[in-house]
């Protein structure tokens, strides 16, 4: 048994063509709250699952332009039913709620797929998965679960250095693995005539989403 996830916005036949799998157990479409054309295509969505007599649930979303918000809601919503086998269809809602969804699959391993907007033809996209946490040091999580736990994601380097504490020599060479990686990035402190500050990446939450 298959459970569809979609994001969904003006169009409705944009997520039927997914329907035709074998095995559907369910839909979960998500799609923006407070839009009159979106509410209509949620109403004939469900209208389709109640004919077919496939179970349907709508999950509103809030800030379809927040990427980490949304991503954080699919992600939620999708580990309800983690054991279960999924497809999710990106084709409808914002280009960010498609992204959101695009990259919850790649760090889930989920399949997705896009149906053609003239002729409605899915494109079962390449399978993918993602795990940068698997290519950190432990301290380098280490670092990276700190930096995100602060406001904006940032922190002076001695403060970091120190809350883990961690050897200058050691702190400098996680510390410079993760900027070649391109997961934090090292500016001067305005604040100290020597001082650092290092900032996660803005991705780096999304990614370490799984743990």
């Amino acid at each position: 048994m298959v459970t569809i996830y979609a994001t969904l916005g003006y169009v409705p036949e944009s997520v039927l063509p997914s329907l035709r799998t074998a095995g559907v157990e369910r839909l979960v479409v998500f799609a923006s709250a407070a839009d009159t054309k979106v509410e209509a295509a949620v109403r004939r969505v469900k209208a389709h699952c109640e004919k077919a007599d496939i179970p349907f649930t709508r999950v509103r979303i809030v800030k379809p332009y927040d990427l980490e918000y949304v991503a954080e809601v699919i992600k939620e919503t999708m580990d309800e039913h983690k054991d279960e086998e999924a497809i999710f269809n990106i084709t409808g809602g914002t280009k960010v709620m498609a992204a959101a969804a695009l990259i919850v699959c790649f760090l889930k391993g989920v399949p997705t797929e896009y149906a053609q907007e003239r002729t409605m033809e899915v494109i079962r996209l390449p399978l993918m998965k993602i795990d940068v946490r698997s290519q950190l040091t432990r301290r380098g999580k280490d670092i990276v679960r700190f930096l995100l736990a602060q406001k904006d994601h940032c922190a002076p380097a001695a403060k970091v250095r120190k809350a883990l504490g961690m050897e200058k020599s050691t702190f400098s060479v996680h510390l410079s693995r993760l900027r070649e990686k391109g997961l934090v990035t090292v500016e001067r402190d305005p604040r100290s005539a020597r001082g650092q500050v290092v900032m996660a990446m803005p991705t780096m939450k999304l990614l370490m989403m799984e743990e």
